[in-house]
């Protein structure tokens, strides 16, 4: 993270990236993910991620409607995929993220509570120990 420049840069060293029509190809159901997060991160402050377990894959989520982030409906991961969504916010030079376990369901919806606070250590960290 660049903090007061409005720039994210978070590249753990284990984490590569795609986009999710990489799993597209999978046989099975497949389902288009939503996140809403708490009033007050706005797409001017948070950015929301989908990291695939048990693989070093991670990928944005970035299209959003009515105030909630969403893979639009071409882009879908397969039902039953467990992954984590990361949602990390910098506003006022203040980080502030949570990272919720999820198992991939039909029209998927995650509902993230709260973000807390934590300082770029204690990101890297929470990131590092990604599965």
């Amino acid at each position: 993270m660049n903090p007061g420049t409005g720039i994210y840069a978070a590249f753990p060293d284990s984490t590569g990236w795609v986009n999710l029509d990489y799993f597209m190809n999978t046989s099975g159901p497949l389902s288009k993910l939503s996140v809403q997060i708490p009033s007050g991160f706005t797409t001017t402050n948070t950015r929301v991620f989908v990291s695939i377990d048990g693989s070093s894959a991670m990928a944005g989520i970035y299209h959003v409607d009515s105030g909630i982030f969403n893979t639009g409906d071409y882009y879908k991961l397969p039902v039953g995929m467990n992954v984590h969504f990361v949602i990390i916010s910098l506003d006022n030079n203040e980080i502030h993220a949570a990272v919720v376990p999820a198992t991939i369901t039909a029209n998927h919806m995650q509902v993230v509570g709260s973000l807390n606070a934590y300082s770029l250590t204690q990101l890297d960290a929470l990131l590092d120990n990604l599965p």
